[in-house]
């Protein structure tokens, strides 16, 4: 009888002792979970509760000495999909189709992808889409406003404003080389959203504004500029030459009225991608 209260007791030592290491490793993974991976765990959670949207910045102009605009950044709409929303991808690509002139089944391919919470479908449309696709009223599809570079007079210039992608970032000349001037900074929107990443309506929505670009004002003339891409053109054809440069500056301070690098370029019909 003796004997087996001795082991009674034992066992019970061995289980206490097993429930204390238990206990402990809990206690160690709380502590893990709770301070040390709390950072992480609740930016994951909060990028399931959220959905962030940029908000694009304006750029700043780029304009002549006597404050000509030759480059100029207009708002446009764009057209983005949310699969998670879309209970019928055949009927979005069907209708959207025909007004984005796209192809069918490339949309109902994006509106079937339901990995992606939201899928770019086509930048710059004209109000006549955004009108027609507003009427269609269909779910998961929406708008976001989108800036577009357009150069005032085409080629003028071209070869020292240079041009921007298709993201709006300076690529070549003035736009390339006073890039972190004319950016500005985007902004963002914050929208909650459910389990299967739809939009809550009617939930709190974070707005943080965009910061505009600066304007950068050169020491180009256009009435100069003007006269000397017409010279340089006309001695162009006239000695049958494959280019032409010229530079036309002021005497007293050395700046730089007219600069031609010619055949020039029109800005407005570049790919941008």
């Amino acid at each position: 009888m003796a004997n087996t209260n001795f082991v009674n007791k034992k066992r019970l030592q061995w289980m206490y002792r097993i429930g204390l290491v238990l206990i402990g490793i809990l206690i160690v993974k709380l502590f893990w979970v709770m301070v040390i991976d709390a950072p992480e765990l609740q930016a994951k959670a909060e990028s399931q509760w959220t959905r962030e949207l940029a908000v694009t910045a304006q750029r700043g102009d780029i304009l002549d000495a006597n404050g000509e605009v030759l480059a100029r950044s207009a708002t446009s709409q764009s057209v983005l999909l949310r699969p998670n929303d879309i209970d019928d991808p055949g009927e979005v690509a069907g209708i959207l189709a025909p007004i984005l002139e796209m192809d069918e089944q490339e949309i109902y391919d994006l509106a079937s992808d339901k990995s992606r919470i939201e899928v770019w479908l086509k930048r710059h449309i004209t109000t006549e889409q955004a009108t027609a696709i507003e009427q269609a009223n269909l779910d998961g599809v929406d708008f976001f406003s989108d800036t577009q570079r357009y150069y005032m007079y085409g080629e003028f210039a071209s070869q020292v404003l240079g041009y921007t992608n298709a993201d709006g970032e300076g690529q070549d000349g003035l736009e390339k080389e006073f890039e972190k001037y004319l950016a500005g900074y985007d902004g963002m929107m914050l929208a909650y959203v459910d389990a299967n990443s739809r939009t809550i309506e009617g939930s709190e929505q974070m707005y943080i504004e965009p910061q505009d670009g600066l304007n950068v004002v050169t020491t180009l003339d256009a009435r100069i500029q003007s006269f000397a891409e017409t010279a340089a053109r006309e001695a162009m054809e006239q000695n049958d030459a494959q280019g032409m440069v010229a530079i036309v500056m002021d005497p007293q301070d050395a700046s730089i009225l007219a600069m031609v690098n010619y055949p020039e370029l029109d800005l407005n019909n570049i790919d941008r991608s």
